[in-house]
């Protein structure tokens, strides 16, 4: 069956857990996996978090008709979400990978599988700031929160319902809670959010900005520049054409063999020395430090940019 629970900040968490019962279930996911075709798919929506039928029928040449049909069996096995949105030609149905792990469990002996935590923080959810220069600046879906460029209103209470967030320079802090009780045992954490540099459209500088765990490095990139280009297929309507649009969807993975940005390893640092603790808050920190051609950060939220989500934990772990 498909389990849906709610964790603490009341975000949806998703897995997919197929026991032994109902048979119906195991047997409904066994045929829809049985096509290597619908496997292809899975691969290239997790590759690209979003993609049109009209892009997976081009990517696989495969009539759109046949991709259609794989899709709506896939959306029905719960491995995949489908909606419509506007596009040149009308409307366009876009693919996201629903579930990202599946527990199969053939009888009632407990097994010791990795299971799996979510947590997502809203953009504006954040337990700290320092140092943030402008410009800087946040916005909801109807209009800007407080006055743009003063740090001081990254505190307003009008915070928790950013969707865009923005700053040149600085640090921003997210606290995550877990609660995953007692003899457990953390295999892989990842978190992930949508960025994009704020450089004008005519200076597209790179922003070089770094993502911290508990206070250790985990690594650093350069993100690119969105502005003047498409329209985030989530921003409100109200935003300008000519600020930044949307991000990539960045993904920073640690488990016990080191630190991984989009899959490719990109630091030494392990699980081991974020000196987690059972009972103790995640810290993830952004920061982007100052520095010439620096263009500063957007982080955008579930209802901006390109992807609907926002600050996300996922955890990998056992229970001994």
């Amino acid at each position: 069956k498909q389990n849906t629970m709610m964790n603490e900040t009341g975000a949806e968490l998703q897995s997919l857990s197929i026991r032994s019962t109902p048979v119906e279930a195991i047997c409904r996911l066994g045929r829809c996996l049985s096509v290597p075709k619908r496997v292809e798919i899975l691969r290239l929506i997790e590759n690209s978090n979003i993609m049109s039928v009209n892009s997976i029928a081009k990517a696989l040449d495969l009539p759109i008709s046949t991709v259609s049909v794989h899709v709506s069996i896939l959306e029905e096995a719960g491995l995949i979400v489908t909606e419509k949105t506007p596009s040149l030609h009308g409307k366009a149905k876009m693919c996201y990978r629903k579930n990202m792990h599946i527990s199969l469990q053939l009888g009632d002996k407990p097994s010791n599988l990795c299971k799996s935590f979510e947590q997502q923080l809203p953009v504006g959810g954040f337990s700290l700031t320092e140092h943030i220069t402008s410009p800087c600046g946040m916005a909801s879906t109807i209009g800007p929160i407080g006055t743009y460029n003063r740090p001081a209103c990254f505190f307003l209470p009008e915070r928790l319902q950013a969707q865009v967030l923005w700053m040149q320079a600085g640090s921003i802090t997210y606290e995550f809670a877990p609660l995953l009780g007692s003899n457990t045992r953390i295999e892989e954490i990842l978190v992930s959010f949508e960025a994009c540099s704020q450089a004008p459209s005519d200076q597209p500088w790179n922003t070089l900005f770094s993502v911290s765990i508990n206070g250790v490095l985990v690594g650093e990139t350069n993100c690119t520049c969105e502005a003047g280009g498409p329209r985030g297929r989530l921003n409100p309507e109200w935003w300008p054409d000519v600020a930044t649009q949307s991000g990539i969807l960045y993904k920073w993975r640690v488990n016990s063999d080191g630190s991984y940005l989009q899959d490719k390893l990109i630091s030494a640092t392990r699980l081991s020395d974020l000196s987690l603790r059972e009972d103790g808050p995640i810290c993830l920190t952004i920061s982007v430090p100052k520095g010439e051609n620096q263009a500063g950060i957007n982080l955008f939220g579930s209802d901006a940019g390109d992807y609907r989500q926002s600050i996300v934990l996922s955890i990998l772990y056992r229970k001994e």
